[in-house]
């Protein structure tokens, strides 16, 4: 009986610590005529690309969130999120190019970081009223816009 006791613990401990494995981030490109629709995650050092006719559409939350430094995310396809923002970056030295269309229920982009590089050529869309099209919070970023933000 103790035994076996036992054999129950250590099995509830194995499935327990597998489930609270975490998922790491990693560098992730959305190629031409793939649609992904889980939200990408990027951490220190990673590099995020959505290529021309790549689509990037998760069901629920932010599109992309970077929170490390150093972060290189280009956009030349399809970013959409239907309650969130499309882009979210909270590390420093960011770099941001959108070439092609993001369309977001709250800010199109979103860079919390110092020393951010935001650069649209092509089209932010934010839905929700008070919501912006570029928004960034750090200290020395610039922001380059010869695109459309609505």
């Amino acid at each position: 009986m103790l035994l076996r006791s036992a054999i129950k613990r250590l099995s509830s401990l194995r499935i327990i610590l597998l489930l609270s494995v975490p998922a790491y981030a990693a560098d992730f490109t959305i190629v031409d005529g793939q649609t992904e629709t889980t939200g990408q995650s990027l951490s220190g050092n990673e590099t995020g690309i959505v290529e021309a006719g790549g689509k990037l559409a998760p069901a629920a939350g932010v599109a992309i969130t970077a929170s490390g430094s150093n972060i290189t995310i280009s956009n030349s396809g399809t970013i959409i999120s239907a309650d969130d923002d499309g882009i979210s970056s909270s590390g420093t030295n960011a770099s941001i190019t959108n070439k092609g269309t993001i369309t977001a229920d709250d800010d199109g982009i979103f860079s919390a970081g110092d020393s951010a590089f935001i650069s649209n050529s092509g089209t932010i869309t934010a839905n929700t009223v008070g919501s912006d099209g570029i928004h960034s919070d750090g200290n020395n970023a610039t922001i380059s816009n010869s695109g459309g933000v609505t």
